[in-house]
């Protein structure tokens, strides 16, 4: 029986103090989400105390693509960064922030093999971005919901 395709989506995010609409300006990248610090975050906790963002954000969604492998994820990542890393290294420096490329995933297979190509490891360096990988296991009936990132 093949192994069920996990539930991924690929993020560029933007996390410190810094205002957000400078980078979606230096970028000429239109955010999927800017958040400042002391708003609700997703995981809202109850009406009486939500959680709070303590930093400013700016989210760009690459992929957000049930169906895809995490090598197809990556490969856009790299079309990305080919087509943006002088513009993404230069909002990074101006706005102070860290730049990260978060890919995030849910299976309930095995752990999938994730290689990144030198082209990719290059142009990251060349944005000053660093990229963070988190895969959940889920039961097989859950890995076709969607990660909440």
């Amino acid at each position: 029986m093949p192994e069920p395709t996990p539930s991924i989506s690929t993020n560029l995010l933007f996390l410190a103090d810094f205002e957000p609409e400078d980078v979606t300006r230096r970028t000429s990248l239109t955010p999927t989400r800017t958040y400042r610090r002391g708003d609700p975050t997703w995981r809202c906790g109850d009406a009486q105390s939500p959680m709070r963002f303590d930093h400013d954000g700016w989210r760009y969604t690459v992929v957000d693509a049930n169906g895809w492998s995490f090598d197809e994820h990556i490969r856009a990542v790299g079309e990305l960064l080919d087509k943006h890393s002088s513009r993404l290294a230069e909002a990074r420096v101006a706005s102070g922030a860290n730049l990260v490329i978060r890919l995030s995933g849910i299976t309930s297979g095995s752990t999938p093999e994730i290689r990144f190509p030198p082209q990719l490891v290059s142009a990251l360096a060349a944005a000053g971005a660093s990229i963070e990988v988190d895969i959940s296991h889920a039961p097989n009936d859950e890995a076709d919901d969607s990660p909440k990132t």
